[in-house]
């Protein structure tokens, strides 16, 4: 899930991407993310939450993203 979120916002300006601890349950995870960039050198801040279902041998099967783009680092 890192690296896709990475990915995602390689077109955003210098962005900062963390994670909080995974919430793991029954082959389920919620993550929640922030991204710190710029957009047109304005300061952003997208915040989220990425829901995944795993199948039985651990590869996802169903992801939702939830996220609120704001401006400024917050």
């Amino acid at each position: 899930m890192a690296d896709y979120i990475t990915w995602s916002f390689t077109g955003e300006n210098d962005p900062q991407v963390t994670f909080s601890a995974p919430v793991v349950d029954a082959g389920q995870a919620a993550i929640e993310f922030r991204v710190h960039a710029y957009d047109n050198g304005r300061p952003i801040t997208l915040a989220g939450c990425v829901f995944v279902q795993f199948d039985t041998d651990g590869l996802a099967v169903r992801t939702r993203d939830y996220w609120h783009t704001a401006d400024g680092h917050l």
